[in-house]
């Protein structure tokens, strides 16, 4: 054959690979399109070295032709022509992927499988382990010797049934998975796993063990005639915790994986795979519907691989019992698969495209039809001898439902059909018509279908759609049956109701698609009026009304307004059947300065909230001038696409939603918009979003320094809105994370009435998604003596002043409890790759990898004997204290991370203590800096409070002891006790086998209750100082120095009595302080004093203190910018520092020969240097000024602080102490 020939030959292709563009993502509207407008065509294939050399939107990778001759290679293919006929099988490729992969650690994964001999949890990790390793592998596209490496993003949750459990239940989030870094992931996997299965084996055998003593119960005869209200409370407790049934799990598998999919690169084809033995169901069809046409609707393929045997096994099967059926049919109606087993694949140099690749990373309308060929496992599955008990001997029957036309093209109806899950089943072409058939599997052996007939070549006329549906007989007979209440079967009645609202919306929806599309065959569609041009809105809503009225009294453009109208009004969940839909997150900033009742209650007993008036002015602004005209002002805006011509070809719609802080903007395209064109329009509006600011206030003219531009809006990369924490009310049960969630599972140890947990399905999700630390900040020293709130409020405002300064923003207020949101960058670690690391992404794909950080501050509130109270409804001015003998005051302050793989990197100076920390790491860098503020401002406050009520009694030692450890179950009142605190009549008996493992292993750690936190020694730092020196008489000092009392120390130190004398009068109190805090005060003043003077000598030099305490880890935190040392470090038993006690002058310090014979003599037996004592005097000038006075306890600690061996060798006008 000669060259000519060749390169003329034409070929009936069989199979055609096409690779879409990785700068946005391709529709399937789009990829229709590109099939119709190719059918009956022929195709080359362009010549490439590199996948990357590849930029158009969809382009041919490469082609298999169905006769192949014997000149063609893959290094001749390009040299053919290739016919796309209807036998041709056409599979998408995407650059990058996002797959969330879906532990089922179910009860029913403990058992064995009696045909391999292995225990299904085992068989889990090993097919992950397989599945894992074949996606990561590079594969050479078929017909081609083209090297395939698409970017794989992955998310692993691990689902376990336990409600109440603590566990965060995503073991790895946004790995790039590669080649070179899956088996550091494997590795990772494996080891989050075994702290999970330690957890989920303690938590199945005390269910287990409290099940057992119902049982036992239950089966006496006399019962619970003679029983105790204690014995009653304990026999219950196994009712605290719940297990989700097989059939919630499924629900919420699926909840947990589209999250995670959210949180993943947007530009990327994304699907879950749950590995699963296949025992669960499904609780409501209304449920599975609701998430399986969001499924549809977001082009999430659901893949299921089974471990176990495929068939029961009525012998050893326990009653758990695979449903093959229903992981079928949603792989189905998904375009997923259903995969019996993971095989193992080679990691030779042999790239051929395995079975993952073929499954998980390739798209088309066929594929639903393709079954996966049986792997050598299910030889050994258990067959059926009779046939008729397979669901494929169903009898099906197919009935016709209706027929209509539909002015409009086809193009447009196929991609509104596309867009509510239905897949291409098969096309007939005639010679000028066209009939397309598609099917959308609707319930288990139920199938509705969908016909299109129009002229070919497709033109912009009226086509012909028809309704069938294809099911068993008893179904087509209750859905023809004129009297629906004739059912007995309740279940059966919802699903002629429900198979018929479905008939309804198909055809309403083709009503409103050829209103949307008339919008170019009517110049009186587009052509805005002159006064609706100058920004008056189009509608507007009257006060307590629903329906829309025209803003214009003038009526003479009717057809313009009944065009728009059902526009303004369409409900944005529906919005995805006819438009491309755009988002684009905002957090608003709020209005300077900030209210004054931000913490505290009004008089009226309510929290002000935080407004964002300016800035949301503006962006309305920005919207009105972006746009072409307003619909609704503050609501709805429409902008018109234009291309050469004036005419315009398309609209789109922009629409603000959620409430401020937190806003959206939906941007929605018409069908059939290219995605060159809605990349470059959202693109443009994030720009002009970014670049509004703050108007300049004026200054006085004197006035030289530049003040930076504020910022109106912060765009956010990722779609905070879905797991942004909305507390509307105080939680009634600080010590309870995860709620009760009445459509998982019933928790009676949490009360119905909880209104936080609203909505408790959300709740209950974002609670085992998230990683959470939850800090109680005890701030009341005695229960006599109270802050006032105002006092709190004050310490709350700072807090809030420091994250503000960090770069949160507010994200949600509601009842003075505050959220504030902040997404940082991340980078890789330890080989692992995230977005922005590799090659030529772009600007757009590389800030995709980011980490939400949420910190949610609550108001003050009271908690006494009788459990929490909320504060909401009450107002205190300054002058009331709480003087209630058995309340509480609490600090609550916590904060929600998402996971996300890698370390934070690029991270300005406020808040540099994040550079280097993985998504654990940022919760816990929190704890150091809010327990120095809330430690500093605690202490100023209780001193300026015991000066200014001397009669109070001071604080106690006794105020920061915990309670003692023990089992952590749930409904305890302290994180590390049960209920033994309150009054209640609770006691646990730990079962048979209890040990330390099994109490930490159930311990909740997401809990910390901090105690009263008063140290002295963290507020000196922060306060500005003086030194005084004073003369002493004059004493010569001989070697060896002895730092004890002696004749020659008589006179200097009466001296240092009359010199306490003299403070006495002037009304000074003193703080008694204890060794560990007078050596905390000397290496805090020796740093301050470094600082301060870094080229000069030590003013202590013989302090030779190296005390490793976590007030030097936090002190040099910030400056150093290291890691500040985990608060899980710190033994709450045993807290860092004491509270000091405050006493009268006149009470006699007690300081003689005994006290320093004894710390002499202990500090010779630990080898340890002596620590200076110091003696500390408070005096109240305000009630935001106090006075400190330090000085040395007594003469022998001044030698001890200024003298050594070397001052002996110095002269003697420098050796005199002062």
């Amino acid at each position: 054959m000669s060259s000519e020939n060749e390169e003329t030959m034409e070929l009936e292709a069989e199979h055609l690979f096409l690779l879409m563009k990785k700068d946005y993502r391709i529709s399937r509207n789009a990829r229709a399109e590109w099939y119709f407008n190719h059918l009956n065509h022929t195709v080359q294939i362009p010549k490439a070295d590199k996948v990357e050399n590849f930029k158009g939107e969809i382009e041919i990778v490469s082609a298999i032709p169905q006769e192949t001759p014997i000149e063609w290679d893959w290094d001749t293919s390009h040299l053919y022509q290739y016919v796309i006929s209807l036998s041709t099988v056409v599979t998408f490729l995407s650059h990058t992927y996002r797959l969330v992969l879906c532990l089922d650690l179910s009860p029913s994964a403990a058992t064995v499988d009696c045909v391999e001999g292995v225990t299904l949890l085992d068989e889990i990790l090993t097919s992950f382990k397989n599945c894992v390793q074949g996606l990561a592998r590079p594969f050479i596209v078929p017909g081609s010797q083209l090297l395939f490496c698409p970017k794989i993003y992955v998310t692993v949750i691990a689902h376990t049934p336990f409600l109440v459990s603590k566990g965060q239940q995503v073991l790895v989030a946004g790995w790039l998975l590669q080649q070179d870094n899956v088996n550091a992931f494997v590795d990772l996997v494996q080891f989050k796993l075994s702290s999970i299965e330690v957890r989920l084996s303690c938590w199945t055998n005390f269910v287990e063990e409290q099940r057992d003593a119902q049982l036992a119960d239950a089966e006496r005869i006399v019962g619970g005639l003679f029983e105790t209200v204690s014995d009653r409370t304990t026999n219950s407790s196994c009712s605290t915790i719940s297990i989700a049934t097989p059939e919630v799990s499924f629900i919420s598998i699926l909840r947990y994986g589209m999250l995670a999919l959210e949180l993943l690169p947007e530009k990327s084809s994304a699907g879950i795979i749950i590995f699963t033995d296949g025992v669960f169901g499904t609780t409501d069809a209304g449920w599975s519907e609701a998430l399986l046409s969001q499924l549809r609707h977001n082009t999430i393929a659901c893949s299921f691989v089974q471990v176990g045997s495929r068939t029961c096994h009525p012998a050893s099967s326990e009653g758990f019992l695979p449903n093959n059926d229903l992981m079928e049919f949603v792989a189905s109606t998904t375009f997923g698969t259903c995969l019996s087993g993971a095989p193992h694949v080679d990691g030779g140099y042999d790239y051929q495209m395995n079975v993952y690749h073929q499954y998980f990373l390739t798209w088309g309308f066929e594929k639903y039809l393709l079954r996966p060929t049986q792997t050598v496992k299910d030889t050994k599955i258990w067959n059926l001898s009779n046939r008729c008990f397979e669901s494929s001997a169903i009898h099906r029957v197919k009935k016709k439902v209706s027929d209509y036309p539909v002015n409009c093209s086809l193009h447009s109806v196929l991609s509104c059909r596309l867009r509510e899950g239905f897949t291409i089943k098969e096309v007939h072409l005639d010679d000028d018509v066209v009939e397309v058939h598609l099917a959308l599997p609707w319930r288990p052996s139920i199938q509705v279908e969908y016909s299109i007939r129009g002229q070919w070549p497709i033109t912009q006329g009226t086509v012909r759609c028809g309704i069938s549906v294809q099911g068993p007989y008893d179904f087509l007979h209750d859905v023809t049956c004129k009297k629906i209440q004739s059912l007995c079967s309740r279940y059966r009645q919802l699903v002629v109701q429900s198979y018929w609202a479905l008939v309804k919306n198909l055809s309403e929806t083709d009503q409103l698609l050829v209103h949307l599309h008339s919008f170019s065959s009517n110049p009186a569609f587009y052509t805005v009026p002159e006064a609706i041009k100058s920004g008056v809105p189009l509608f507007y809503l009257p006060p307590n009304e629903s329906s829309l009225v025209n803003a214009s009294s003038d009526l003479s453009y009717p057809h313009f307004d009944a065009f728009w109208k059902p526009i303004c009004v369409l409900d944005i969940g529906y919005w995805q059947r006819w438009l491309h839909c755009h988002r684009i997150g905002i957090l608003l900033q709020h209005d300077r300065p900030l209210p004054k009742h931000l913490h505290l209650p009004s008089t009226s007993g309510r929290y002000h909230s935080i407004q964002c008036r300016q800035a949301a002015t503006a962006l309305n602004a920005a919207l009105r001038d972006f746009t072409s005209f307003v619909l609704l002002e503050n609501h709805s805006y429409i902008g018109l696409v234009c291309t050469d011509s004036e005419k315009p070809v398309s609209f789109y719609l922009v629409r603000l939603t959620h409430k401020p802080p937190c806003v959206i903007l939906r941007i929605a395209f018409l069908g059939g918009t290219a995605g060159s064109i809605r990349q470059k329009v959202v693109a443009d509006l994030k720009n002009a979003v970014q670049s509004l600011n703050f108007p300049q206030r004026s200054l006085p003219q004197d006035f030289s320094k530049t003040i930076a531009a504020i910022p109106c809006c912060k765009v956010l990369q990722k779609p905070a809105e879905k797991i942004l924490l909305r507390y509307e009310k105080m939680p009634v049960d600080f010590f309870q994370v995860v709620p009760n969630d009445p459509f998982v599972g019933q928790n009676n140890n949490i009360q119905m009435k909880r209104p936080s947990a609203s909505p408790g399905t959300q709740w209950s999700t974002l609670s085992h998604y998230l990683h959470h630390r939850r800090w109680i900040w005890c701030i009341q020293g005695s229960p006599g003596l109270a802050l006032s709130l105002n006092s709190v409020a004050r310490i709350l405002s700072i807090i809030t002043k420091m994250r503000l300064q960090e770069g949160f923003s507010f994200a949600h207020s509601s009842s003075g409890i505050f959220t504030f949101l902040l997404e940082v960058d991340m980078e890789r670690q330890h080989g692992q790759l995230l977005p922005g690391s590799t090659d030529d992404e772009s600007q757009d794909q590389a800030q995709n990898c980011s980490c939400v950080v949420q910190y949610v501050l609550f108001p003050p509130h009271r908690t006494g004997s009788f459990g929490l109270k909320d504060s909401e409804d009450e107002a205190t001015e300054e002058s009331d204290i709480l003087d209630s003998s058995d309340a509480q005051l609490e600090i609550v302050t916590e904060c929600w991370v998402e996971p996300q793989a890698g370390i934070v990197g690029d991270s300005p100076d406020e808040r540099g203590f994040f550079q280097g920390l993985d998504y654990h790491a940022l919760a816990e860098s929190f704890h150091p800096m809010d327990l120095d503020c809330i430690s500093s401002l605690v202490t100023f406050e209780h001193l300026n409070l015991m000066c200014r009520q001397a009669d109070r009694v001071g604080v106690t030692c006794e105020q920061e002891k915990s309670v003692p450890s023990s089992p952590g179950i749930p409904g305890r009142r302290d994180v590390l006790s049960p209920l033994t605190g309150n009054g209640s009549s609770y006691n646990f008996t730990p079962p048979s086998g209890w040990d330390r493992r099994t109490e930490e292993a159930l311990k909740d750690d997401t809990v910390s209750c901090v105690p009263f936190c008063f140290q002295l020694p963290r507020l000196l730092p922060k306060c500005s100082r003086a030194k005084l020196l004073f003369s002493t008489f004059v004493q010569e000092f001989k070697a060896p120095i002895r730092y004890i009392p002696n004749p020659a120390d008589t006179v200097n130190e009466l001296l240092f009595d009359l010199l306490t004398r003299q403070l006495s009068q002037l009304g000074l109190r003193e703080v008694i302080l204890q060794e560990g805090d007078c050596r905390q005060l000397l290496e805090n003043l020796n740093l301050q004093a470094a600082a301060d003077c870094p080229h000069k000598e030590e003013d202590f030099p013989n302090n030779s203190v190296d005390a490793d305490t976590e007030v030097e880890s936090f002190a040099t935190a910030r400056e150093a910018n290291s890691t500040p040392r985990s608060p899980r470090d710190i033994n709450i038993s045993n807290p860092p520092s004491r509270p000091s006690l405050l006493t009268p002058l006149n009470i006699s310090y007690r300081s003689g020969i005994n006290s320093h014979d004894d710390r002499a003599e202990s500090a010779a037996n630990k080898n340890e240097p002596l620590t200076p004592m110091w003696r500390c005097f408070v005096k109240s000038v305000s009630s935001s000024h106090i006075l400190l006075v330090l000085l040395p306890a007594s003469f022998q600690d001044l030698k001890l602080l200024m003298l050594n061996e070397e001052h002996l060798q110095m002269p003697r006008s420098l050796i005199l102490p002062k």
